[in-house]
């Protein structure tokens, strides 16, 4: 089964689910590049740490695309095993002050375009993801609160144009609406967060919490 970001929140239960009844896991991945060359063969006098760090500053500078897992699960009536497979399609976005580069090797795009493999899904559906470092360095930002600032400095104009609309609503609201709470549709999470910052700085005397999108109450 293809897990895009379309479905994946609607299939994690079941991707968990299935991970939890296995017996063990088959794992395989698509990258942008594929170490090869007299640079990466190891020499007699390398210690361990030299031979991973080699190996690891040119594993950076690729991308995984694509992730299969295939889970086991025993079937005792049959005595056999059953699999369970899933192919993530992965794609990294620009989040905040997180704009990650990366190589892509012409050969490795050579062997992807003769396998049929779909970029189109790659760069419109791949899911986004955080390194662990990546993930540190938010969650400092959200500890230092200065997550909101490097979101609103990278928007983009169709982005800040739709938080001015919020914005413009949430003041209409409270110029001539006599309903005490107003309720904005945001679907996007990280323009959710955004507009409850940018709503709590610009309308100080009126209260945000989350219930299915931004709700606004005086």
């Amino acid at each position: 089964m293809e897990i895009t970001r379309k479905n994946f929140n609607e299939e994690l239960e079941n991707i968990t689910k299935n991970i939890k009844l296995s017996c063990f896991v088959g794992f395989d991945a698509e990258f942008t590049a594929i170490l090869a060359g007299e640079c990466f063969k190891h020499r007699l006098f390398d210690s361990n740490k030299d031979r991973y760090d080699r190996m690891k500053n040119e594993v950076s500078k690729m991308i995984m695309t694509q992730v299969g897992l295939t889970m086991f699960q025993y079937d005792r009536n049959r005595d056999d095993y059953v699999a369970v497979g899933y192919t993530f399609h992965l794609c990294p976005q620009v989040f905040g002050d997180i704009d990650q580069s990366f190589i892509f090797q012409a050969s490795t795009l050579n062997f992807l375009c003769k396998h049929n493999f779909n970029f189109n899904k790659f760069t419109y559906e791949g899911l986004p993801y955080l390194s662990k470092a990546e993930e540190n360095h938010i969650r400092q930002q959200l500890k230092n609160k200065t997550l909101f600032d490097n979101l609103i400095n990278t928007m983009e104009m169709a982005g800040e144009k739709k938080l001015q609309e919020y914005c413009s609503k949430v003041s209409k609201w409270i110029t001539d609406d006599e309903e005490d709470t107003l309720y904005l549709d945001v679907e996007n999470p990280v323009m959710r967060y955004i507009v409850h910052n940018e709503v709590r700085q610009r309308f100080p005397n009126v209260l945000t919490t989350n219930s299915l999108g931004p709700y606004i109450q005086r």
